[in-house]
């Protein structure tokens, strides 16, 4: 059997690096983290897949913004955000109505229905790098609900 080939190409061409992306569920643009352009603190980014601008989308936050995901309606991201004592942040998905959904946690990632987030208490940035045990949280969109 006959494997297709996979192709790569690069997508973005701004100076720096870039990490962390999320492609949205309909494949059409991607958020990522990357210093801002004073390159004092990483925010959030927005691109389509076929363009070359990079949107702001966290520059009104002067601290670390990162982790970024697409609900799975592509209408909104979750991220972290160091912004006001830190936190899960909900966001549309072309960086309006920001919001605190918790006070703590890192690495969102959405449920299917959209209802929920789960995250973790700890920010691992290598699998190698664990330095506690930590724990894995869901937390309810609307209400900041627990479990």
């Amino acid at each position: 059997m006959d494997l297709p080939h996979p192709s790569f190409r690069q997508l973005t061409r701004v100076p720096g690096g870039e990490g962390r992306p999320a492609i949205s569920p309909d494949g059409e643009s991607f958020v990522f983290v990357k210093r801002d352009g004073a390159g004092e603190d990483f925010d959030l980014f927005l691109q389509r897949v076929d363009g070359t601008k990079a949107i702001p989308l966290t520059a009104d936050c002067e601290d670390d913004d990162f982790d970024p995901a697409f609900s799975p309606d592509g209408r909104s991201i979750a991220y972290r955000s160091e912004c006001g004592g830190g936190g899960i942040f909900v966001m549309g998905a072309t960086g309006e109505s920001n919001r605190r959904v918790t006070d703590f946690g890192f690495a969102p990632a959405w449920s299917p229905d959209g209802r929920e987030l789960a995250l973790v208490t700890e920010r691992l940035l290598a699998p190698t790098s664990r330095n506690s045990k930590s724990e894995l949280w869901a937390v309810r969109i609307d209400s900041g609900e627990r479990r």
